[in-house]
C-alpha cells in the first residue's frame, strides 16, 4: 500500500520528530531498545520484581488541550458495589476491585504458585501503578501509528496530516467505515459512505482541538510551532517508517 519511502524525507522527518514529538511520545523503538540495554536507561524503570517498563509520559489535559470528557467522565463516575458490600466507590476503585478480585479468585482456584501469578500478571508487582483516575492523557510511543487512524484519544482527527495541522484546517465532520486507505495523508477515506458513520466534532466528547501545531505561545493545546506542508509530509514519511 505504501510507496517506497523517501530516505531524505525520512531523515528530515526524524529530526522534526526529535524536536517536536519525542519529548512526550519518546524516541523511536530502535532507540528505546538501545536505551534499555545501556548501563543507565533514561526511558525505563525497574519494579520490585526486577522487570523493566517504559516511562510513559502523562500529559495534563490542559496542556495537550484535547477533548477532556474521557478523562473527566471517568474521574467523576461512581458505582454501587451491591453484594460485594463495599458501598459506593469511584470507577477507578471499582475497576481495580473487580479485576484484582477476578484474577485472585482464579489463581486461588487453580492453585497457582506466586511465580506463575507474577507471570500471568505481566510481571506487574502489587505496588506498581494500576487503575488511575487523573486528569491526564498518556502519550504512547508512536511505533505503528500509521495503522491506527482516526487520531487523538476520541478519534476526532481522520489522518496524520490533519493531526499535524492547526484545528482550523481539520475537518469538522467526516465519514467513518471505509477500508480504503490513504497512504499520503495516512488515514482512511472519509468521503460520504452508505452505511458509514458521520463523525461530528461539535458533539460532546468529539472535539478535535488540542495537540495543535500552530503559531503563538505553547499553551491552551498548542504544543509546537506551525509546520509547513513540506515539514508535515516529512514527519509523516518518518512516522510511516516506525
Amino acid at each position: 500500500m505504501f510507496p517506497a519511502l523517501d530516505p531524505a524525507k525520512v531523515a528530515k522527518g526524524a529530526a522534526l520528530y526529535k524536536k517536536n514529538c519525542a519529548g512526550c511520545h519518546l524516541p523511536p523503538v530502535n532507540e528505546l531498545v538501545e536505551d534499555l540495554n545501556s548501563k543507565s536507561p533514561r526511558n525505563w524503570w525497574k519494579n520490585s520484581l526486577g522487570k523493566m517498563f517504559l516511562k510513559i509520559t502523562d500529559v495534563p489535559i490542559e496542556v495537550v488541550g484535547t477533548d477532556p470528557h474521557e478523562a473527566k467522565d471517568f474521574m467523576a463516575r461512581t458505582a454501587e458495589t451491591g453484594d460485594l458490600n463495599k458501598g459506593t466507590v469511584s470507577a477507578a476503585v471499582g475497576l481495580d476491585l473487580i479485576t484484582r478480585g477476578i484474577a485472585d479468585r482464579f489463581y486461588a482456584k487453580a492453585a497457582f504458585p506466586q511465580e506463575k501469578r507474577d507471570e500471568w500478571n505481566g510481571f506487574h508487582a502489587d505496588g506498581d501503578p494500576a487503575v488511575r483516575a487523573i486528569a491526564v492523557y498518556k502519550a504512547r510511543p508512536l511505533n505503528g501509528i500509521w495503522a491506527v487512524a482516526p487520531y487523538l484519544h476520541n478519534g476526532s482527527v481522520p489522518n496524520l496530516y490533519s493531526l499535524l495541522s492547526p484545528k482550523s484546517e481539520r475537518p469538522a465532520t467526516f465519514w467513518l467505515g471505509s477500508k480504503r486507505y490513504d497512504p499520503e495523508k495516512v488515514g482512511f477515506d472519509t468521503s460520504e459512505l452508505e452505511g458509514g458513520y458521520l463523525f461530528e466534532t461539535q458533539n460532546p466528547g468529539n472535539d478535535n482541538g488540542g495537540h495543535e501545531f500552530n503559531e503563538g505561545p505553547r499553551k491552551n493545546g498548542v504544543i509546537g510551532p506551525l509546520l509547513s506542508h513540506e515539514d508535515r509530509m516529512c514527519l509523516i514519511e518518518f512516522l510511516k517508517s516506525m
